[in-house]
């Protein structure tokens, strides 16, 4: 054989392994490409880790009327999407007379940015290597919003997650409280969490006779009864819900979910003190158990 022939075979035979090894890096990097996108997906429908922070508050205070909120509480530091949480709200009687009692419901929710630079679907989160003011305290939301408006960090195990959003309720005021199938929820990352009420909650008033039950009307639900000192209501909410649809960016979130309750006595002031319009199904169910004799 000729030397050139002999040269000419070895250029074609090493085309053929450059082509060979083109089309095998071509289908790993299909596959890679493939596999990285399915971890994304995988990744953005089973983890999360959401804080759920027990917070509530009683709005009455006094001597002789006074109500507390009485709550059974699991706290969640690894809350993974489709679990539930105990969260059992009902209220007592703590004072010397007779109470009628309302509650409202207020969250909150706060999400951090999330580095999408490798572009394999790591949804890792951002770090930041110092301290960004303002900084995110988990017990106080009002810094929730601040951090997120001016991209502040929230510490925890000694590293810095950068805020990015923040749904912050206004219990000060009364307003952006939670509403019982409210219209724009799913429209928010709020649509992910669900308030599993108990048997005693009715969004209509029962035309059976039933006694002991919630009563829901803007914003704020009523118990029926009027509850004597030492006396426990029913139980209002069981346990929440992180839906197993979560999205993979709303990992690490913080949410809070703040219980408020009002106490009145069981006078006819109380129907314009809360509000209380006389055609409304909360009027015609506490009409009844107004002391006749303090009108």
């Amino acid at each position: 054989m000729s030397k050139k022939r002999s040269m000419d075979l070895k250029k074609k035979n090493r085309k053929k392994k450059s082509s060979k090894s083109s089309v095998w890096n071509s289908r790993r990097m299909k596959f890679f490409i493939t596999f990285a996108m399915f971890c994304f997906v995988i990744l953005g429908s089973t983890y999360a880790w959401f804080i759920s922070v027990d917070s509530k508050e009683n709005r009455f205070e006094g001597t002789r009327l006074l109500a507390e909120i009485t709550e059974v509480f699991t706290p969640q530091s690894n809350w993974q999407p489709g679990e539930e949480t105990s969260k059992i709200v009902s209220v007592t009687n703590t004072g010397e007379t007779p109470a009628l009692v309302r509650i409202s419901l207020y969250e909150f929710l706060l999400t951090f940015q999330v580095d999408m630079t490798d572009r394999v679907g790591n949804g890792n989160l951002k770090e930041s290597n110092t301290i960004v003011d303002p900084r995110v305290d988990v017990n106080d939301t009002d810094t929730w919003k601040l951090a997120s408006n001016d991209g502040g960090t929230y510490t925890k195990d000694g590293k810095h997650y950068l805020a990015s959003a923040a749904i912050v309720s206004d219990p000060k005021n009364g307003t952006d409280m939670y509403e019982y199938n409210s219209s724009t929820r799913p429209d928010t990352p709020l649509k992910f969490l669900s308030m599993n009420f108990s048997s005693a909650f009715k969004e209509t008033a029962p035309s059976d006779g039933m006694r002991k039950y919630w009563l829901y009307e803007n914003g704020y639900f009523y118990y029926s009864e009027v509850l004597q000192p030492g006396e426990e209501s029913e139980p209002l909410i069981n346990s929440v819900t992180l839906s197993s649809l979560l999205p993979n960016k709303y990992k690490s979130s913080l949410y809070k979910l703040k219980v408020f309750m009002d106490a009145h006595d069981t006078t006819s002031v109380l129907f314009s003190s809360w509000g209380v319009e006389n055609n409304s199904d909360v009027y015609k169910m506490l009409e009844n158990a107004i002391d006749v004799g303090a009108k």
